[in-house]
């Protein structure tokens, strides 16, 4: 820019002198009438010196425009170097410029870096807070549907085990009514047939006479013609009946209860505290006849096999000491003994 300036002020300098030489060769016009005569008067000697001067004027003509010349190569030169000066400058520029913007340091750079670190700084605080929400809510419907599922589970399996629990108890409880069924059978057929057996060998002093006495009856009766047999299949049908009531009440009310502790181990019964074994006596019950007294013959994982006074033996399994069916007790009361 310098340069520049220099080449405008020389250029003023030189067109200023130039001017001064131009007025100063000019001739001086007076324009009184002496010159006006003069002039006629001496017009052969101004052709001669017109020749003289146009001799002159060219000359200095060729001069000045050698000097133009001179003046325009040399401001050629000078625009030249300004312009290439002028390309540096702005090639240095734009270079600090890129520098500054490679080094985060300028403000074009700086100030739209900023804004956008701002927004992206607000968008990502909103995007961090809808995720956690969403994640909570995603969290808590998964818990609903775990719940559901798990709620749902679990009455089905309620439902199933009420279910299957009613069968078996249902299957059990006919089990039952069929065991005690054929136990009392063989054990009216073992009282019969012992009877019998006894009374045929002359045994009838060692069998104690569990005959009731006759009722004498005054009045009007009823005499019954029904053979022994008959007589027996009805009591049977009575008593069936009586252990179905006896058996629908105590499965009512033994659903709940839990399993009374008896087990066999090592050749020995287990039952409510108490350890008992082959060869001992006990009393049993069965909260629907009276009480026995029974001797245990025989215990194996599964059943006891007892005897009773008359010899009968009779098949009691441990399930139904769980159960509560039968109760053993080690004491005999001294009127049964």
């Amino acid at each position: 820019m310098m340069k520049h300036t220099d080449i405008c002020l020389n250029l003023d300098e030189d067109s200023m002198e130039e001017l001064e030489k131009d007025s100063c060769d000019c001739p001086t016009i007076d324009c009184g009438e002496e010159e006006d005569n003069k002039k006629e008067n001496d017009i052969s000697e101004d052709s001669e010196d017109s020749e003289l001067e146009d001799s002159l004027d060219e000359a200095e003509a060729e001069e000045r425009r050698s000097r133009y010349l001179q003046d325009m190569n040399d401001l050629e030169k000078q625009f030249v170097d300004l312009k290439e000066q002028l390309f540096k400058e702005r090639i240095t520029q734009i270079e600090e410029q890129l520098d500054h913007i490679n080094n985060s340091e300028a403000q074009e750079y700086t100030g739209p870096l900023k804004q956008l670190e701002d927004e992206f700084i607000g968008r990502n605080d909103v995007a961090g807070h809808r995720k956690h929400y969403r994640t909570i809510n995603l969290e808590n419907k998964l818990k609903c549907e775990l719940q559901n599922a798990e709620q749902h589970f679990q009455n089905e399996e309620q439902q199933l085990f009420d279910a299957l629990h009613a069968d078996l108890q249902e299957k059990l409880r006919r089990i039952e009514e069929e065991r005690h069924n054929a136990d009392m059978h063989s054990e009216l057929w073992c009282d019969d047939s012992l009877r019998y057996r006894k009374r045929r060998k002359g045994l009838d002093i060692f069998i104690p006479d569990k005959r009731k006495k006759p009722v004498i009856v005054s009045g009007p009766y009823i005499i019954y013609m029904l053979k022994e047999l008959e007589i027996m299949d009805d009591w049977a049908a009575i008593r069936k009946a009586k252990l179905e009531l006896a058996g629908r009440s105590n499965a009512e009310s033994m659903t709940d209860d839990p399993l009374i502790v008896a087990r066999y181990e090592d050749g020995k019964f287990f039952y409510k505290g108490d350890w008992f074994q082959k060869g001992e006596k006990v009393l049993l019950d069965n909260s629907i006849d009276n009480p026995v007294v029974a001797t245990i013959t025989g215990i194996n994982t599964v059943e006891l096999w007892v005897s009773k006074r008359e010899g009968v033996k009779c098949k009691l399994s441990i399930a139904q000491f769980q159960k509560g069916k039968y109760i053993m007790r080690r004491t005999v009361p001294e009127e049964l003994t």
